[in-house]
């Protein structure tokens, strides 16, 4: 609904065309690079949408972009939570299945870090 689609199977087909980081913000926007001595990659999301605010003219952000960013935020919530969950629980496989025809099929190993 945020970005103006009808139904579910819309908004994730327009994933596929979408680019979040025209409305996410990365570390790169906050700091101008990474900051590897914190171990923070430039392109790491910083803040979800956090690019949105500042967009002068509304009609540049696209649909697709916004259904992008949304996917893109709830995945790594989901992610999060899963691994804080095997963690506890000490499963060091989680299998993720879902939505094969956009290539989100993956197989993830717990790591320590």
């Amino acid at each position: 609904m945020l970005a103006g689609y009808e139904n579910c199977e819309d908004a994730l087909e327009a994933c596929t065309k979408g680019d979040n980081t025209r409305v996410d913000m990365t570390v790169k926007d906050i700091y101008g690079g990474g900051l590897l001595s914190l171990g923070l990659n430039e392109n790491i999301l910083a803040s979800t949408m956090g690019r949105a605010q500042y967009i002068k003219d509304k009609s540049d952000l696209k649909p697709e972009d916004i259904s992008r960013s949304i996917l893109v935020m709830m995945c790594m919530n989901i992610s999060q939570l899963a691994n804080l969950v095997a963690e506890s629980e000490k499963i060091d496989t989680i299998v993720v299945q879902g939505f094969p025809h956009l290539g989100f099929q993956k197989l993830f190993k717990v790591s320590d870090s």
